[in-house]
């Protein structure tokens, strides 16, 4: 009994000690990225709530699976839209981060084009959670009229996010949609998460995913093959539902090359050929995404609204919506 009494002591202490150093990390994570992102940064009220709270972003699978996930309601659609409709799908950009409802994307298709748009973006999110949307049956019922195109608005960054364990960062959200090819079959992995509620641990995982997304030809073709497989399901399980729906990936020219690295030179052609019409901002626009600068919002890193009007016009002129 001693013995059992006194290693339950030993645990107490530990765990004790183990969250009081997990709190003074986390502290001190949120004083930097305050100093970092003194206009938009915002941490959750206090320790207690980040480490009982659900991703911030909703990507919990439960929630997925509900429809509940943070997204935008497109104030300009109407009953009275009888053009095919929109389903927009992508992260931040086509969810429109640091912008109002009128001010996205899919708002400004709609009032150009009187049709209406399903913003089906999340922030942080990218090709994994569209396939994981359109798992599920209830998402179709809610489409209407009958779409003629599905747009995935596409970023470089998108291909870290197929194999990272956290993102944007240990602080914002936790990943929990992931995916794996077994047999050259996609599998929703299903492991627990309950000890990454921990910031040490996230930290971790953090550093595990900066060496798992170093750019190499074998890291980029595992990726390549997983980001074509869900783009192929995804294509698939529309088409099941809408068979005349025509699949866009609109996908962001950026000027700062960083993440292009993690790209097989080959990726856009192969998705060609499997039926995707592949639209580039550069050749839409003839010119590239610049960082920091009038084309990007308050954190320099998002769409501005100057950007996206400049966009949605030669979208809709481009697929002559």
């Amino acid at each position: 009994m001693k013995i059992l009494k006194l290693l339950f002591i030993n645990i107490i202490i530990f765990v004790i000690l183990f969250f009081t150093l997990d709190y003074f990390v986390y502290m001190n994570y949120c004083y930097h990225r305050k100093i970092e992102f003194p206009d938009i940064f915002h941490r959750p009220k206090s320790y207690i709530t980040f480490l009982f709270s659900p991703s911030n972003f909703g990507q919990t699978i439960s929630v997925l699976q509900s429809g509940r996930y943070l997204k935008r309601q497109n104030i300009a659609n109407s009953i009275k839209y009888t053009k095919p409709s929109i389903i927009l799908f992508g992260g931040s950009y086509a969810y429109g981060s640091y912008l109002e409802e009128n001010l996205t994307l899919g708002y400004k298709i709609t009032n150009l084009t009187k049709r209406n748009v399903y913003n089906e973006a999340m922030e942080a999110g990218g090709i994994h959670t569209m396939n994981f949307i359109l798992s599920n049956p209830d998402f179709y019922k809610k489409i209407t009229p009958s779409p003629e195109y599905a747009i995935f608005v596409y970023i470089p960054n998108h291909m870290k996010r197929l194999t990272s364990n956290l993102f944007p960062s240990p602080l914002d959200c936790n990943n929990y949609i992931q995916y794996k090819l077994v047999k050259d079959e996609l599998k929703l992995k299903n492991e627990s998460k309950i000890f990454c509620r921990s910031f040490i641990i996230k930290k971790f995982l953090e550093k595990l995913d900066s060496v798992n997304n170093m750019p190499n030809k074998e890291q980029n073709y595992k990726k390549f093959m997983l980001a074509n497989e869900l783009f192929l399901e995804s294509k698939k399980r529309l088409e099941e539902q809408f068979p005349n729906i025509k699949f866009v990936i609109l996908k962001y020219v950026m000027e700062n090359k960083k993440d292009d690295a993690l790209e097989l030179p080959f990726m856009w052609e192969v998705l060609k050929n499997e039926g995707f019409i592949i639209i580039d901002t550069k050749e839409l626009l003839g010119r590239e995404f610049k960082l920091s600068s009038e084309d990007t919002a308050i954190d320099n890193y998002h769409p501005s609204e100057k950007f996206i009007d400049e966009l949605a016009n030669a979208l809709v002129k481009k697929l002559k919506l």
